[in-house]
């Protein structure tokens, strides 16, 4: 249950129990909302934009606890009558949501989607990094975060790039590690073409694992130093020729 298709029930919306805590709405409003967000897919612009503020308007209900609670007893009628069974008051006016961008900003610190991958947004909040990326159940930055954006309705020329490095020491001597990770999504010849590149080097050896989606095939090389290794065209492996 996800992305709020075929259903107006909140909870449904937001594939959560109606047990789900305030953290677990929270974390499941931030994986569909970017997930869903208009510029996100500009190909399917009109069906983004229509549930992305239905996954707006269930996070901002089921977040409050009295409107959620008012919700539970009566349905989206009893926030439309103000909370009551019968149209009486119950601590509120009759409900009007908030405009979906400006609860994204709220939750991100930005609208713009794309900037979240270049240390704007949420990330300039002083939670680290990594509780940034945990949120949607992922280890870190370079690791499947991208697999939140899925793989349809990228927005040409779009492209987002993570490094990082360590260096550590043990009984055998030092270790150097480098990795880095980039994405990026172009329309060519009238086609989508997705590319993520992942490369690592330890102690100099240097391993890079680049996945390529076009037109429904998934293809994916892995060279070590230069070399090609691997090769595999939707999950089937290929043949390495030698040189």
């Amino acid at each position: 249950m996800s992305g709020g298709k075929g259903s107006d029930d909140y909870y449904t919306l937001l594939g959560v129990t109606k047990s789900a805590t305030n953290e677990e709405i929270k974390k499941a409003y931030r994986k569909l909302a970017l997930k869903w967000h208009p510029d996100k897919n500009p190909d399917d612009k009109e069906n983004a934009e229509k549930t992305f503020k239905k996954i707006s308007e269930a996070y901002e209900v089921l977040s409050d606890a009295d409107k959620r609670s008012v919700y539970d007893r009566h349905g989206k009628e009893g926030l439309q009558r103000g909370g009551g069974s019968s149209g009486s008051p119950s601590g509120f006016s009759s409900f009007h949501f908030t405009d979906p961008n400006e609860i994204f900003r709220q939750m991100f610190g930005t609208n713009d989607i794309f900037s979240l991958f270049n240390g704007g947004g949420a990330q300039r909040r002083s939670r680290g990094s990594n509780d940034f990326f945990s949120d949607f159940g992922f280890s870190g930055p370079g690791s499947s975060f991208f697999n939140a954006f899925g793989d349809s309705g990228g927005m040409s020329g779009q492209s987002s790039f993570f490094s990082s490095s360590s260096m550590g020491g043990g009984a055998a001597g030092g270790r150097f590690t480098q990795s880095s990770s980039s994405s990026s999504t172009q329309i060519i010849n009238g086609k989508k073409v997705t590319t993520k590149t992942v490369q690592k080097t330890v102690n100099g050896k240097t391993t890079v694992t680049k996945t390529v989606i076009k037109n429904g095939e998934e293809t994916v090389t892995v060279e070590e130093n230069g070399r090609l290794t691997s090769e595999t065209v939707n999950g089937k492996r290929k043949a390495i020729k030698k040189n």
